[in-house]
């Protein structure tokens, strides 16, 4: 059986939600649940493998990537790596 994961329907109530747009919201969902993702999140992952993903460019790949990390701080990345 495949793996599973929850989200709770109250990230719909949180305040850093609600000031989402939908790419951003599209994208947060993205990374609490693709396959790359281990259950105490920390992976590996390209923007490349994000972009094609998510039907995006790298480029805006690259953007929510750093939106998430330096605006929200809701990840931390080495992006060196990426």
């Amino acid at each position: 059986m495949g793996n599973r994961r929850g989200i709770n329907v109250e990230i719909w109530e949180e305040p850093f939600f609600k000031k989402m747009n939908v790419e951003e919201r599209s994208f947060y969902i993205y990374l609490l649940t693709n396959s790359c993702t281990t259950s105490i999140g920390i992976y590996r992952i390209s923007k490349i493998l994000i972009a094609l993903e998510l039907g995006a460019s790298k480029e805006n790949a690259q953007a929510l990537l750093d939106r998430f990390c330096f605006e929200y701080e809701l990840i931390r990345s080495d992006f060196s790596v990426l």
